[in-house]
């Protein structure tokens, strides 16, 4: 449940970020843009819900999508050692795969 809170603190604390991401989309309709986090799931995940969400997707669709991002995680011991490092070990081996894992249903707040 931490990562539900905190993909919910995303949403209530993101607002500023929020903007400044939908401005740019608004000011480049015509081309790419490059959303993206350290992991690439979670503040990119929120972003990207909100993002299809206007344009009218489907909750599920956006559910299952999401879900697929845990085809494509890499999930090797040096990545979890680098993320307890990050941390400085506050956080177990079972803390930093959650970190890098899609697996659990903390998006379904958003379905």
């Amino acid at each position: 449940m931490i990562f539900r809170t905190a993909y919910l603190q995303i949403l209530e604390k993101g607002g500023d970020c929020f903007k400044l991401v939908f401005e740019a989309m608004a000011n480049n309709p015509t081309g790419a843009i490059l959303v993206h986090c350290t992991a690439g799931k979670d503040r990119t995940g929120v972003i990207v819900m909100l993002f299809l969400l206007l344009l009218g997707v489907q909750s599920e669709l956006i559910c299952w999508d999401y879900e697929q991002t845990e085809l494509f995680l890499k999930r090797d011991k040096e990545q979890i050692e680098r993320i307890k490092t990050w941390t400085h070990n506050k956080i177990d081996d079972e803390g930093a795969f959650n970190m890098i894992s899609a697996r659990y249903p903390m998006y379904k707040f958003a379905c």
